[in-house]
């Protein structure tokens, strides 16, 4: 519970699109939705991000709650990972 609202757990596919800023890592949530087939965009610290995931086009999962869109998890993706989103 977040402010007495009820927090909700998401897992959305994800890629890593460059670093911008330092320390930052820029992904795009859902690519191919949303934002004329763009995406969402999202800049995470780069120590959430997998070492070997930290390249342009890298796979992603990424597990985050609302309110608030914390972050809780970022894993790696293999190109065939047909798991569910949630």
């Amino acid at each position: 519970m977040t402010d007495g609202k009820t927090s909700v757990v998401h897992r959305t596919h994800a890629k890593v699109f460059a670093c911008l800023v330092d320390r930052e890592l820029r992904i795009v949530m859902l690519p191919g939705s949303g934002s004329a087939s763009g995406g969402a965009t999202w800049n995470v610290p780069i120590e959430q991000v997998p070492f070997a995931s930290r390249t342009p086009n890298s796979l992603l999962w990424i597990t985050w709650e609302t309110p608030g869109h914390r972050i809780l998890r970022i894993e790696a993706r293999d190109a065939d990972d047909e798991s569910p989103m949630y």
